[in-house]
């Protein structure tokens, strides 16, 4: 087992790259483009989430 384990992990939802800038569709008149930032709600824009426990299946009474 490595001595060292990282304890966050890369989002699933945005694989790391938490924000996208999106043009608005117009440009100013200097040339330039405005663009809106996009950030994953799931990480919040960090792009790692903290990493979890193995996932232990739920238990269910078994028999009457």
């Amino acid at each position: 087992m490595p001595a060292n384990t990282n304890s966050v992990r890369i989002c699933s939802n945005c694989d790391g790259f938490p924000v996208a800038h999106v043009s608005i569709g117009s440009r100013q008149p200097d040339g330039t483009l405005p663009t809106l930032p996009a950030v994953c709600l799931h990480c919040s824009g960090t792009g790692h989430v903290p990493a979890t426990t193995a996932k232990t299946p739920a238990l269910t009474p078994a028999g009457r």
